[in-house]
């Protein structure tokens, strides 16, 4: 049987095989280039039939056989008389890949298809992953995405994302949601009640069984009231925490901006936008705060000769609201003059006297009354037309 012939690829057309030679009624040519395809054929002038990389074709033996190549030193193309069909492996020893990619039939770079080349690189549609996925510095499975700083190890977790709570195959611990990892500090997002919270748990403070949280929400997002609100919380649970709240004013201005401090569950002080502090519980101190005009109602008016009626808030005495200024009816009117807002307001009605002039109210001393809704009114009765009054008092808003 005649030995296989290794025939040099050029880039011009070169003879490969004469076929005026006997006893070869097979011919199997074999381009052992694992990169470059060579173009063969029957005429020196139309070398149109390709042998792709490790690959190979049979061809009639009774024909002369040309070959060109693309490049030059490229691989021969070997000639083996008599051989038969045959099918060179995509692999060499150990399975280790000899051409430089393998690909499905639609492959186009970042368009289509899929390719695993030599280089180590690949090139997928789409991928599924039913089991770990190890990157050199992070890890993705079943738990969550995890992110470390070098290789994975105890100790060196950065961010972990996760809806369960565990420790990883390293034994790092994490929670619920997207933790940053600083040892055995965290800051984290997680939901509760469906109100995305800022969790923040600093190292080494064990003397709570809740983290601190920064949590946002939004009151019936969407509609004309809408409040956003923040809020902080020390963590600490079922004790005395602290907790700070903030609230922005509604969209259609029916609830002000306002601020809450809390210790243990019990609302401590308000701080209400142009109300300076406003103590939650009697007896709390404060500071005294600035006057605030009265937005008079049902007809009543500033008297010209003594300015805007007006309020304010006091330490001393102890959780009461000051009022001062005369006010004049200009008709006869009843009802309130002015209501106080949410939160100065007494536990029961209260009320004292008041001086006045220009009429008289039949049967009553003249007095100002505030009930628990702070609505403040004079008397709560029919006032006659062109009176004033001094409204100069203090209303204690105890119980």
């Amino acid at each position: 049987m005649p030995s296989p012939i290794a025939v040099p690829v050029k880039t011009s057309p070169s003879q490969l095989w004469s076929g005026k030679q006997s006893g070869i009624n097979t011919l199997l040519l074999m381009n052992t280039d694992i990169t470059n395809t060579v173009m063969v054929g029957n005429n020196i002038n139309t070398l149109v039939v390709p042998i792709a990389p490790n690959g190979s074709l049979s061809v009639d033996p009774a024909s002369n056989w040309y070959v060109v190549g693309a490049v030059a030193g490229i691989a021969p193309l070997v000639v083996v008389p008599n051989g038969q069909a045959n099918f060179l492996g995509i692999t060499a020893g150990l399975g280790k890949l000899v051409i430089p990619a393998i690909m499905s039939p639609n492959f186009i770079t970042s368009v289509s298809g899929w390719s695993i080349n030599k280089d180590g690189s690949a090139e997928f549609n789409n991928l599924t992953i039913r089991g770990t996925f190890f990157g050199t510095n992070y890890i993705i499975n079943n738990s969550g995405i995890f992110f470390y700083s070098g290789v994975p190890a105890l100790g060196n977790l950065l961010i972990s994302i996760s809806n369960a709570i565990g420790p990883d195959q390293f034994g790092n611990s994490y929670s619920v949601g997207i933790f940053f990892h600083n040892g055995a500090a965290t800051i984290g997002m997680v939901t509760v009640g469906g109100l995305p919270i800022l969790d923040m748990n600093p190292s080494g403070r064990a003397h709570g069984t809740n983290n601190a949280q920064i949590f946002a929400a939004l009151q019936n997002g969407g509609l004309a009231n809408e409040v956003i609100d923040v809020i902080l919380t020390s963590g600490k649970e079922g004790g005395d925490d602290a907790a700070l709240q903030l609230f922005s004013d509604s969209f259609d201005a029916t609830i002000k901006a306002l601020a809450i401090i809390e210790f243990g569950g019990q609302v401590e002080a308000f701080f209400a936008k142009g109300q300076g502090i406003r103590p939650a519980q009697p007896g709390t101190a404060a500071v005294i705060e600035g006057w605030h005009n009265m937005a008079l109602a049902n007809s009543w008016a500033n008297n010209a000769g003594f300015g805007v009626a007006r309020y304010r808030f006091l330490a001393s005495p102890a959780n009461t609201v000051e009022i001062d200024g005369v006010i004049d009816a200009t008709a006869a009117t009843a009802g309130t003059f002015f209501t106080l807002p949410v939160g100065w307001r007494p536990g029961s009605n209260k009320g004292y006297g008041v001086g006045s002039s220009g009429g008289a109210i039949a049967g009553s001393i003249p007095n100002v009354r505030c009930t628990t809704a702070g609505g403040l009114s004079i008397n709560n009765a029919t006032v006659p037309s062109a009176s004033s009054f001094f409204i100069h008092g203090f209303i204690n808003l105890d119980a």
